[in-house]
Order: structure tokens, then C-alpha cells, then sequence
């Protein structure tokens, strides 16, 4: 029986976190058809993935015999627990980084004949991107909206103003110029 050789020339560059997980997979479920129910994808997808992942290690992982997988090599059953380790440090890594994500209420202040469809787009967005966070919509007049704001009972306000006229300038941003004719 020919023994394959891992040749060291490995460089960690080509490796992905897709082949990793699809070696883990196989490896845990002991065949390319139940991994691939797992990750959605098909069998010769899945093979083809392991089979790069071993080009780019220099070794073969997996003991296949006339398309069944007997069992690991010697060197996948030293890469499995290297490669289940990464995939839960990543997953790690992105939940420490969701911890970042808005939470809260956010109460906005739009003008009563603004319509809401205008910020659908923005607040939908914003609400999948931070599912904890809420969003309470109040709709009055502008100078009811900036005394509003200027109580904090308002986070953010959308106003309609006047050109040339005096304003409290505290805490406002010009978001756009509309000309009226």
C-alpha cells in the first residue's frame, strides 16, 4: 500500500474557512452526502472542495477507497482538531464583533407631511443590520420636532426650515436644500 507523503511547502494562503468547515463536516458525519445536506451543498461540490483543500495542504486528509470514505489519514486526524478549533475561534471572533451592534430604542422625528416611505429603505436596512435595536417614529410639525429634540426627548429629527431665517443651530446638521418655487 502506497503511503502518501505531506510535502511541507504549505503556506496558508489558498486554505478557506468554507474548505475547512465542509473537512470538518465530512469528517464528523463520516461521508460527503450528509455534510453536504449540512452546508446545501452537493456531493461532487463538496468533494471538489476537500480535494483542493488537500492540493493546497500537500497531503491527502481523507482515506477514500473506490468513492468510500474509510476514514481520516494520519494527517487529517491531526488536522481535524486544529480545524474545528479555528471554525469556533472565528465564530467566537464574530460573536465578540455582533456585540457591537445598536441596541436600544432610537425615537426619530420625521414631519408630519413627510412620507414614510422615503425612510423605509434606510430604517429597514438598519433594523436587519441591528435586530435588537428599536425604532419609534414620531410625526409632527418641525418647530414641534426641534423643541423636541432640544428636550432629548427626541434622538434624531428630520426638520423643514425656512432659508434665512434665525434657528438654533445647536445640534443640527443640514442634510439637504430643497429650492421652493
Amino acid at each position: 500500500m502506497k503511503q502518501d507523503i505531506c510535502i511541507n511547502r504549505f503556506d496558508g494562503r489558498g486554505i478557506t474557512l468554507e474548505q475547512l468547515r465542509a473537512f470538518v463536516l465530512v469528517a464528523t458525519h463520516g461521508g460527503f452526502a450528509k455534510a453536504g445536506e449540512e452546508l446545501g451543498r452537493t456531493q461532487p461540490t463538496l468533494s471538489l472542495s476537500i480535494k483542493r483543500l488537500e492540493e493546497d495542504i500537500g497531503c491527502r486528509l481523507i482515506d477514500r477507497r473506490q468513492g468510500s470514505i474509510i476514514g481520516l489519514t494520519d494527517e487529517g486526524k491531526q488536522l481535524l482538531p486544529a480545524a474545528r478549533d479555528i471554525l469556533s475561534r472565528m465564530t467566537q471572533a464574530l460573536q465578540s464583533v455582533k456585540k457591537f451592534r445598536l441596541r436600544g430604542k432610537i425615537a426619530l422625528g420625521v414631519p408630519d407631511d413627510f412620507s414614510i416611505k422615503n425612510l423605509y429603505k434606510a430604517i429597514s436596512w438598519c433594523l436587519s443590520e441591528h435586530p435588537e435595536l428599536k425604532i419609534e417614529i414620531t410625526a409632527a410639525s418641525s418647530p414641534v420636532l426641534s423643541t423636541l429634540l432640544e428636550k432629548r426627548q427626541l434622538d434624531i429629527a428630520i426638520t423643514k426650515e425656512i432659508a434665512g431665517q434665525p434657528t438654533n443651530t445647536n445640534n443640527k446638521s443640514i442634510l439637504s436644500i430643497e429650492p421652493l418655487y
